[in-house]
């Protein structure tokens, strides 16, 4: 590994008022070309859900509400020298369309009505390690 430094990154599950879910069409040396949904990393002295917000309102200008933290992951890219915690998190937007605020690491955003319909090809960690179940259950309460 280059650097051995552990990331901790947040994947965001942004759900809007009809429980779709925000998903975007990466740009960049990581899963590049891929749609998953959005995320970034953690800051120093940053809570989960400070992070999500920042992170979505940074790459989207929407505002997230009902944040609730889903589970964490443990991934090795080995290939490409990195190590990252993902830490899945949960929220919804009110009747807000996603900006393009971010264009050199996004191409594009659209929504879906479940995480079976993400068009290939697709970021396989954020996208294989999200459970329906928690997504519906989360629906349940708060949509």
């Amino acid at each position: 590994m280059t650097d051995q430094i552990i990331r901790v990154g947040l994947a965001v599950i942004v759900l809007n008022e009809k429980g779709q879910i925000l998903i975007g069409k990466r740009i960049g040396k990581h899963g590049n070309n891929t749609w998953a949904i959005p995320g970034g990393h953690l800051e120093f002295g940053e809570s989960f859900e400070e992070c999500a917000r920042r992170e979505i309102k940074e790459e989207t200008g929407m505002n997230l509400e009902s944040i609730q933290v889903l589970k964490a992951k443990n991934y090795l890219f080995e290939s490409e020298g990195r190590h990252s915690v993902a830490i899945y998190v949960i929220g919804k937007v009110s009747d807000q369309k996603p900006l393009l605020t971010e264009p050199d690491k996004t191409e594009s955003w659209i929504y879906v009505d479940s995480m079976a319909d993400i068009p290939h090809p697709q970021f396989v960690p954020y996208v294989a390690d999200v459970e329906s179940n928690l997504i519906e259950l989360y629906k349940e309460k708060y949509l």
